[in-house]
């Protein structure tokens, strides 16, 4: 798969992941994907979700 590709699984576990109140971040981990945040962050924005900010 090539990078920026997601499976129709991998956007359904997105979106159950920030439904479920995860930050982008931690969705990012979740999916395998902490080295590529940006790629998730980009993701959420064109399915119009709205990740919480990750506590610090």
């Amino acid at each position: 798969m090539a990078p920026g590709e997601w499976t129709q699984t991998e956007v359904e576990d997105l979106k159950a992941a920030i439904n479920d109140g995860l930050s982008v971040e931690e969705a990012a981990e979740v999916l395998d994907r902490a080295d590529r945040v940006d790629e998730v962050i980009k993701t959420c924005r064109e399915l119009g979700l709205e990740p919480k900010k990750r506590q610090s």
